[in-house]
């Protein structure tokens, strides 16, 4: 089947069945995102019990310290994992923008 849409290309043809069976399975886990959802909200209103309180610090804890324990250094760990995955493709697509490009008009 051809397509009258003047801004489908013939080349894209092949791809259109992978584009549907994309689309259809982001539909699809969507709706069972919002199902879970609302299940969780309408059915868990069952009492959960108090949890006990660690007597004693285990092992591992007292060999991590508490500096890994809070959340400052996790953070600052992923915001420089950000930066190496991300900051060369976001600057070299900064620095190689035009921003002087004329308006188009669509309509």
């Amino acid at each position: 089947m051809i397509s009258a849409a003047p801004y489908i290309q013939p080349e894209w043809q092949a791809l259109r069945p992978l584009v549907g069976i994309g689309g259809s399975t982001l539909f699809v886990s969507a709706l069972l995102y919002f199902l879970n959802m609302l299940l969780t909200c309408v059915a868990s209103h069952a009492q959960h019990p108090r949890p006990q309180r660690l007597r004693k610090r285990s092992r591992a804890l007292r060999r991590v310290g508490p500096c890994l324990i809070a959340g400052r250094p996790w953070l600052i760990l992923t915001a420089v994992l950000l930066l190496l995955a991300y900051g060369h493709p976001l600057f070299h697509l900064v620095s190689n923008t035009p921003l002087n490009v004329a308006g188009m008009r669509v309509w």
